[in-house]
């Protein structure tokens, strides 16, 4: 679905789940993109060690319905990551 790993990626989708820490210690959101398939975004992470706080605080904030516009580093084939890089973002659009 995605391109291969370390290529970035921006995308827009709608937020249908936001895990914040309790299950894992990575948190992260799932969001469905227009073309129906789903797409995991981890904002915060243990290891390695999240650097992008900003991403993070907003990563946290969202809510399932949440219009959001990400730019993230992929990680693998469903999976991206706003952590390593200040340059990655979440926007909430509405």
């Amino acid at each position: 679905m995605l391109m291969s790993q370390s290529q970035k990626l921006k995308l827009q989708g709608t937020v249908i789940e936001n895990h914040r820490g309790d299950i894992l210690p990575d948190c992260f959101v799932k969001l469905k993109m227009n073309d129906g398939k789903a797409v995991t975004v981890v904002y915060h992470s243990e290891f390695p060690p999240a650097i992008n706080y900003h991403a993070g605080d907003i990563g946290y904030g969202l809510h399932e319905g949440d219009q959001v516009e990400i730019y993230a580093r992929i990680i693998d084939q469903d999976r991206l990551s706003t952590c390593l890089r200040n340059e990655y973002y979440i926007r909430k659009l509405k």
